[in-house]
């Protein structure tokens, strides 16, 4: 499967799936949807990146796959790729006053404030998450 490249049609027997009561779908059902309309806003400007590591654990785990969208300007509590004194990370961007730091959701690891002494470079926003859940 190609990421954004091709337009992938998936065939669906129900638009939504409910994960509580059991319902009866067939009023909901759709002909077919589109994952690069659902998840490639910009398909030139998105890419995929495979996480390494447990720093943004619960929401994002190792062997996550997450989409990353460089056109969009980032704003204070996305998750950002970005550079940090050279080395590629995941994490939240917290913005106080003029600080900005780089939040991990794991709360045993430490935040990375952001300085003029340290190099950082914001290379885009995490726009969704894909897990696989059965291998």
């Amino acid at each position: 499967m190609s990421w954004g490249n091709s337009r992938s049609q998936t065939r669906l027997v129900a638009g939504f799936a409910y994960c509580g009561f059991l319902n009866v779908m067939d009023e909901y059902r759709v002909d077919g949807l589109s994952l690069d309309d659902r998840f490639f806003k910009n398909p030139t400007a998105t890419y995929p990146i495979q996480v390494v590591g447990n720093s943004m654990q619960p929401l994002i785990c190792d062997g996550d796959i997450v989409l990353v969208d460089n056109s969009l300007p980032p704003k204070h509590r996305d998750i950002v790729l970005a550079i940090y004194e050279g080395v590629f990370t995941i994490k939240r961007l917290i913005q106080r006053g003029s600080n900005i730091f780089l939040y991990a959701e794991n709360k045993s690891v430490k935040p990375l404030m952001c300085s003029e002494t340290n190099t950082l470079e914001i290379r885009g926003v995490v726009t969704s998450i894909h897990r696989p859940i059965r291998s």
